[in-house]
């Protein structure tokens, strides 16, 4: 029986604004501004409807607890994205979360009927972060994603959790840091959320971030090279060069 192949939609949850490049490629780039989507990947098959990653808080919160400028219109709104595939929050069986960083794992909130796959090291360390991480985890305040943990899945390591869809650890940018390995029908995908911010990170193998742990990082990209896969970057604009990988 052949295995099921994907198509994968990139969505645009809202763009950090003017953000310093060299924040997420290792001290390259310094004093250049750049601007970084917060991407959200749809994936569906005949049968199935698979979200990667839910996305940023609104701006309001991104400025006031972040000290970012999240630009967030209706076009970037979560449900009316759905809502133009077709769908709508309670068609999305499965929610991946590469990690627990704020803009990846806000739009929860949009989600309450979804299934919630992370890695046991990620959450582990996300309700208790080292110092240095509190703000990314939103430690000082009720952490975003502690009330969504009775809906959690924890996995530990790589771990197929459909046909065709596999979560590969890649810990690094975080400790239980995941990638979502996607067949698709003409080749296959990793989808790379923090791992890999931008498509330059991967080509010139620069740690995406201010990684926890960069010797975890190399692991993983050495990991990640044996899988002769395309990656799809978590913040790169370029990604939307396509509206659907197949």
């Amino acid at each position: 029986m052949a295995t099921v192949s994907w198509t994968i939609k990139p969505l645009n949850l809202g763009v950090l604004r003017n953000r310093p490049k060299d924040s997420i490629t290792n001290g390259r780039g310094k004093g250049e501004l750049v601007d970084l989507p917060c991407i959200s990947w749809l994936l569906r098959n005949e049968n199935k409807v698979i979200l990667v990653d839910a996305g940023p808080s609104t701006s309001e919160h991104a400025l006031t607890y972040h000290k970012v400028e999240l630009e967030k219109t209706v076009d970037h709104d979560l449900v009316r994205l759905l809502r133009k595939e077709g769908l709508s929050p309670s068609d999305i069986e499965i929610v991946v979360l590469t990690h627990l960083h704020w803009d990846h794992s806000y739009g929860l909130t949009e989600l309450p009927y979804s299934k919630i796959f992370v890695q046991d090291s990620e959450l582990r360390y996300g309700v208790y972060p080292s110092e240095p991480d509190y703000r990314v985890y939103e430690f000082k305040k009720e952490s975003h994603f502690a009330s969504y943990i009775n809906r959690m899945q924890l996995v530990t390591g790589d771990c197929e959790i459909a046909d065709g869809i596999t979560l590969i650890a890649t810990p690094g940018h975080s400790p239980g840091h995941q990638c979502v390995l996607v067949k698709g029908k003409n080749q296959s995908y990793l989808i790379g959320g923090d791992f890999i911010d931008l498509y330059e990170n991967w080509d010139e193998r620069i740690p995406s971030g201010p990684t926890v742990h960069f010797e975890e990082w190399e692991k993983s990209y050495e990991k990640v090279m044996k899988l002769n896969v395309r990656i799809l970057p978590g913040h790169d604009m370029r990604v939307f060069e396509n509206l659907v990988y197949k």
